[in-house]
């Protein structure tokens, strides 16, 4: 994550030779989630909703540490409340 945009970079393959990149602007984002299993789950999904088609919803699974999660939390509800 950047302050003005989401920058998500999906490496496929063995030796990383396809390389997706997508970013969204923060005004583009209208909404997210983040689920977690417990405080006891090291990883976490977060859910992001967009207004770009074919885009609406972007999923991405984090491996997280203790406070991770709420300070994402945090930081998508200063960037999208303001």
């Amino acid at each position: 994550y950047t302050n003005k945009r989401l920058l998500l970079i999906d490496v496929q393959g063995l030796r990383g030779k396809k390389v997706d990149y997508l970013t969204v602007p923060f005004p583009a984002i209208t909404g997210f989630a983040v689920e977690t299993a417990g405080h006891m789950d090291r990883d976490a999904e977060v859910y992001i909703h967009t207004d770009v088609p074919a885009k609406e919803v972007i999923q991405q699974d984090i491996l997280v540490k203790r406070g991770d999660v709420m300070e994402m939390h945090e930081f998508f509800t200063e960037k999208l409340m303001f």
